[in-house]
């Protein structure tokens, strides 16, 4: 998770409820190994629609 709070510049909190609630709503999946989780996209859906915003609010296309 420290990864994330770096790149994303808020609290290890912050992040960690934002990780749950997606989780909790099936957009992130998890795996737990010893003491890491990894966190993967539950649906893949999810990138098609982040794929289309992108493209709509930042005028990139692929």
């Amino acid at each position: 998770m420290q990864d994330i709070v770096e790149q994303v510049g808020t609290s290890q909190s912050n992040i960690s409820q934002h990780l749950a609630i997606m989780r909790d709503k099936g957009v992130l999946r998890t795996r737990r190994d010893a003491n890491r989780v990894y966190y993967r996209v539950g649906d893949l859906r999810t990138l098609e629609v982040l794929r289309m915003m992108r493209e709509v609010f930042c005028g990139f296309g692929d």
